[in-house]
């Protein structure tokens, strides 16, 4: 883990009293997924204010193959779903949006922040979160789509499932979700069935458990695959004119109970997607939406314009103002 600290460019300094502040806590996403990021933000905050207690420590790790076996087993119907390619996250299936280069540099990030209330639901907050993302995508498109769906691989938590507590490891699996683009296209103008496209067929993915047929898919490529082939593999489905993902879309929820310690003000959270993709979290009275991508696939004009065009379809379709923040 890295915990990084710097000051915004224009922020005050006198003294030892420092302006606004960046800070950023790094996690491998080898050794833990979102809750393990959140679980150890929350014990490092409890820990700098000094009310760190029992009830907080982090666990040992509990998952296993075993584990994920004994568990996927309970779901055949699930495991036999990654037979059909539609399921697989792994499946060349989907449109690739428009990019400007072959080349693959750093991540950067470029975040929207929307204020929200108590009268929006977690459901709402979801359905804000896809349907920006899918009205961005529309815009994004290339001009000739093949008849191919857009693609999202949208990762899953399985700490209740696989009985995991508050633990530092990776617990989760991921879904493909396909949304055909005629269908897309028609609804970019409707917020309220926008925003369903995806979580809905998430559900029906999830009564099925197809999260444990992609489970058994990626036990066995780790297992088949060598690290030196994922590498060579990796940049050509970036690039790619069909794409296994399009990007990947990630809805964390709420996030207030664990900075409940921060002994500072915060202003607003910036969490980056170790890919190509997005991440939406509600934190206060605010919907933060984080899009990552590598430089040389879109660089910054491309990258903002992308953002811009959630910006829009929130304002136009959903009737939501909202703040762009490099």
């Amino acid at each position: 883990m890295r915990l990084t600290t710097a000051t915004l460019s224009g922020a005050p300094q006198v003294g030892l009293q420092v302006g606004r502040q960046v800070v950023a806590l790094q996690l491998h996403h080898a050794l833990g997924d979102a809750r393990s990021l959140m679980f150890l933000n929350r014990r490092l905050w409890e820990h700098a204010s000094g009310t760190l207690g029992a009830t907080t420590r982090l666990g040992d790790p509990e998952m296993s193959d075993a584990r994920a076996l004994r568990e996927a087993l309970r779901h055949p119907l699930g495991v036999a779903s990654a037979a059909r390619p539609k399921n697989r996250v792994l499946a060349s299936r989907g449109v690739a949006l428009r990019r400007s280069d072959a080349s693959l540099g750093a991540p950067a990030l470029v975040s929207l922040r929307v204020p929200i209330s108590e009268a929006d639901s977690p459901g709402a907050r979801s359905a804000l979160f896809f349907g920006a993302l899918l009205g961005a995508v529309a815009r994004a498109l290339p001009a000739s789509d093949a008849g191919l769906p857009v693609r999202l691989r949208v990762p899953v938590d399985l700490r209740r499932a696989l009985g995991i507590g508050t633990t530092l490891e990776n617990a989760c699996s991921a879904v493909a979700i396909e949304v055909p683009l005629a269908e897309l296209l028609a609804a970019c103008t409707d917020p309220e069935r926008l925003g369903r496209l995806v979580t809905e067929r998430l559900g029906r993915r999830l009564a099925v458990g197809t999260q444990f047929g992609t489970l058994i898919e990626n036990m066995l490529v780790s297992r088949i695959a060598t690290r030196e082939m994922l590498r060579r593999h990796l940049r050509p489905d970036l690039l790619a004119a069909v794409r296994a993902s399009t990007l990947v879309a990630t809805y964390v929820g709420s996030v207030d109970r664990y900075f409940q310690a921060v002994p500072f003000p915060v202003d607003s959270l910036q969490t980056q997607t170790p890919t190509w993709g997005a991440n939406g979290l509600a934190f206060r009275d605010a919907l933060m939406i984080n899009v990552t991508a590598f430089d040389g696939l879109w660089p910054q004009d491309e990258h903002v314009a992308f953002v811009s065009g959630m910006r829009e379809w929130l304002s136009h379709y959903a009737g939501r103002p909202s703040e762009i923040l490099e």
